[in-house]
């Protein structure tokens, strides 16, 4: 058997992921995942544990299981090896990209078997809409391959790549509905929790890897208003723009009221907040989130203020939405309290 599995290469792996592996459970393409997200090899302390809850009783029967089924199986067919408690892969992905091929092709596996028999296993991140491999890929180089939480690295810890939106809850496998956790971050995290715990960089990146095979910015979703003169937000060089999103970008403001002040402009060129649409509206919270992640990663605000001017009367100076995000710190003002200041 030594000789055969030493001759396998990627691309038979592959073909036998997706083509030749016969499955009458989850068990097989579960397992070769699992492997190929802690590095190649892991104990089968650790693999009980990730397919089971920390039931005694469960991780002693999982271990059989696995025993019995899908690593008897695959170390017939010279995909994996057993030494004591330490289950390796014969075949190991040369880097990250190849890797997340493979589990590419073990989450379409999972995702096709269950489908077919119409059966809820276990948890929500086998129900529907597997993560591609490509995508993965994207996603983890975004992540600059550590944990969003807790920072861990690639090296020292398995990394998941998590749903924020839990697809229980209707969350989509796009990269924007994506982050990456360590295995044992993502096990402490239950399948309510929508936290977003990316870094502003990361969210970026995203963008980034989101719009390489796609315009910069999306093409409005309504035309344009007819103005006269342009706003000042509309000649702004592109290297003032921290973030652009379908719908805004972010820029320092030009008179800040604190270190950290920014402005979320509209692309649309709009008046104020009621002239945005409802879309536009409802994108703006998660920009504001994103904006606050920036802030928190160069200065230490005590609270914020978040605020727009709509019209003249209002102090509307430049008639093109804008929301301000201001930092405040205990003592930048001698009596904060009421209205925005």
């Amino acid at each position: 058997m030594t000789s055969k599995s030493n001759s396998r290469s990627l691309a038979d792996f592959l073909e036998f992921i997706e083509r030749d592996m016969r499955m009458s459970h989850i068990y097989q393409p579960l397992l070769i995942r699992m492997l190929l997200e802690s590095g190649g090899a892991s104990t089968l302390r650790d693999l009980a544990l990730r397919f089971v809850t920390f039931n005694e009783a469960e991780l002693q029967a999982m271990e059989q299981t696995l025993k019995k089924m899908p690593i008897h199986v695959l170390q017939n067919r010279g995909w994996v090896k057993r030494n004591g408690d330490t289950v390796r892969l014969t075949v190991k992905p040369s880097d990250l990209k190849e890797r997340s091929m493979l589990i590419g092709a073990c989450e379409r596996r999972l995702h096709e078997f269950i489908e077919s028999r119409g059966a809820k296993i276990w948890d929500y991140r086998w129900l529907d809409d597997p993560v591609s491999g490509s995508l993965r890929f994207q996603v983890l180089a975004a992540s600059g391959q550590k944990c969003s939480l807790c920072g861990v690295s690639a090296q020292d810890r398995p990394l998941d790549v998590d749903h924020i939106v839990p697809r229980s809850k209707g969350g989509k496998s796009t990269a924007d509905n994506l982050q990456v956790l360590c295995s044992k971050c993502n096990r402490a995290k239950g399948n309510r929790d929508s936290r977003d715990f990316r870094s502003f960089e990361v969210k970026q990146r995203v963008f980034a890897l989101e719009n390489l095979e796609l315009p910069m910015v999306a093409e409005p979703a309504h035309e344009p208003l007819e103005v006269a003169n342009p706003s000042v937000f509309e000649k702004l060089p592109e290297e003032r723009v921290l973030l652009r999103t379908e719908h805004f970008f972010v820029i320092e403001d030009g008179f800040p009221v604190a270190p950290g002040h920014l402005l979320i402009v509209s692309n649309r060129p709009c008046p104020d907040w009621f002239s945005l649409t409802p879309e536009e509206q409802g994108a703006l919270p998660a920009v504001l989130d994103m904006a606050k992640a920036w802030i928190e990663e160069r200065h230490q605000p005590d609270g914020y203020n978040v605020g727009m001017n709509c019209g003249a009367a209002a102090g509307q100076t430049v008639m093109h939405f804008h929301c301000h995000l201001i930092p405040r710190t205990h003592g930048d003002t001698p009596h904060p309290r009421g209205g925005v200041r």
